[in-house]
């Protein structure tokens, strides 16, 4: 069970890194929509 959780461990951190890069590139496209609506 616990190398299990450890084996599981790199998936997770790449995973967080990958959902955090794309909250950051949704929220930046989002900014310039607004941008171009003024």
């Amino acid at each position: 069970m616990n190398s299990l959780f450890r084996a599981a461990q790199p998936f997770q951190a790449s995973s967080v890194s990958l959902a955090r890069s794309l909250s950051h590139s949704l929220l930046e496209s989002h900014e310039e929509r607004e941008r171009d609506g003024d």
